[in-house]
């Protein structure tokens, strides 16, 4: 892998490297943690440390345009589409990649719980 970072260099990363960090942290023991960490961000941090819960709203579909208006504690929001999630966006207001009658929008809670939010 090429990485242009400050300069040009290679950085060569094995499955043998790989397993080495997997078994390090494995070996430690951890704990899982209790909340849905893959939409943590540092924007969306006090969200975590609050535990409040995520209250859904409302949004309005205008071509690929999405604005969702009155929910609360959502870390992320999500496009669904057939059961699967679509895109992501931290924001609010988004643009997504495609929009189709029958998709739906969820506010999600630092828990991972989901909200459908009606699109009006």
């Amino acid at each position: 892998m090429e990485i242009n970072d400050y300069g040009d260099g290679n950085l060569t990363v094995t499955q043998s490297m790989i397993d080495e960090v997997k078994a390090y942290i494995t070996g430690k023991a951890y704990a899982k943690p209790d909340d849905a960490m893959k939409y943590i961000t540092d924007s969306n941090l006090d969200l975590y440390k609050s535990g409040s819960s995520v209250v859904g709203g409302s949004a309005i579909v205008s071509g690929l345009s999405v604005t969702i208006l009155n929910t609360q504690n959502a870390v992320v929001y999500e496009q669904e589409r057939e059961g699967k999630v679509i895109f992501v966006s931290p924001r609010a207001n988004f643009k997504v990649h495609s929009a189709e009658a029958g998709d739906k929008f969820f506010a999600v809670g630092y828990d991972g719980q989901r909200r459908e939010v009606q699109v009006n």
